[in-house]
């Protein structure tokens, strides 16, 4: 079987890297190159740093382009700096969309690794959304990737159970392991099989799941006093947006019953999906003024939320009993 040239786009942290490392084990696909996001200040002192997956190819003495847009110049440095004929292109956690030009460059299409069982959770965070809205399962899909995004014709999928404890850093460790072993197995079939693939309807079944920023992960520390001591009502969360829509949207679903229970358990499922960034977090009085609280780990016991793990603005992450200076518990 002839070997299937791709060009890996990447870019999420060492997500991205777990995919191209699937691909080039395979004896059948031939990464010729990768194309990654350009190195961003980070850190205190916003030193200039590659992504993991540029640091990955540079090791793996692969040629690197990281173009600011997509388009036709980028594309002209592209095929100039790879020097050879492209099958593939395979996206997984690539920041940017890949504009017509690029869709119809290589000869066997381009292809998308999506972390939802689409058409559920199209969009920036599938995982996060997954976890916030309490799905048992999620997998990955492996789609050929249309101007629409996140919409094009389904070639594979692989599903798996959400365990209770999965963050959303264990979970996206799962989707791109699992995402990485699918598209080793399907990109060589692309080569001697015409895979159409399903069509997904236009309308998903669920939510977009857009990209979280910081200020959804703020929760009123009243709030939080409150679901220790049991009694929350869908007025507590007023102050909170995303949870907000979330309890709007299980209400008009399904209806929530009993509500304190309900609320609760929405909070533990934040604390997890929201793990890493944004964070679930919250400000409290101590006796050195206010500080920011991440919540970092929970657990429920007879319908009340007790904090494990939690970490307050300069100082360690340690046990919520071990925090020094609070007022306010």
């Amino acid at each position: 079987m002839k070997r299937v040239s791709v060009v890996f786009l990447g870019s999420f942290q060492h997500y991205s890297t777990l995919v191209a490392e699937a691909l080039v084990k395979n004896d059948s696909i031939k990464v010729v190159g990768v194309v990654t996001t350009p190195p961003q200040p980070a850190g205190r002192k916003k030193v200039l740093t590659k992504t993991h997956i540029h640091e990955w190819a540079e090791r793996q003495r692969l040629p690197v382009v990281t173009p600011q847009t997509l388009d036709s110049a980028s594309l002209r440095q592209l095929v100039s700096s790879f020097n050879t004929k492209v099958d593939l292109f395979v996206v997984a956690g690539y920041r940017n969309k890949l504009p017509k030009i690029w869709l119809e460059y290589p000869r066997l299409g381009a292809y998308n690794l999506h972390q939802s069982l689409l058409p559920k959770y199209r969009g920036t965070n599938p995982a996060e959304w997954a976890i916030l809205t309490g799905e048992a399962e999620t997998g990955v899909s492996l789609i050929r990737m249309t101007e629409r995004f996140d919409a094009g014709p389904i070639i594979g999928q692989r599903s798996f159970a959400i365990a209770p404890n999965d963050t959303r850093e264990s979970l996206y460790e799962k989707l791109y392991q699992t995402g990485g072993e699918l598209t080793a197995e399907i990109l060589p079939l692309l080569e001697v099989q015409h895979l159409k693939g399903k069509v997904q309807p236009r309308l998903s079944p669920t939510r977009y799941a857009r990209r979280l920023a910081r200020h959804d992960g703020f929760i009123d520390w009243l709030t939080i006093v409150k679901a220790r001591r049991g009694g929350l009502t869908i007025q507590d969360f007023t102050n909170n947006q995303l949870l907000n829509y979330l309890i709007d949207d299980s209400i008009s679903q399904a209806g929530i019953e009993p509500v304190n229970d309900f609320l609760v358990k929405l909070i533990e499922r934040a604390v997890r999906a929201l793990y890493g960034y944004p964070y679930l977090w919250t400000v409290v009085e101590t006796k050195k003024g206010q500080k920011r609280l991440r919540i970092l780990a929970v657990q429920i016991e007879g319908g009340k939320l007790k904090l494990n793990r939690v970490q307050i603005e300069g100082q360690q992450a340690a046990r919520f009993n071990q925090i020094k200076n609070l007022i306010s518990a």
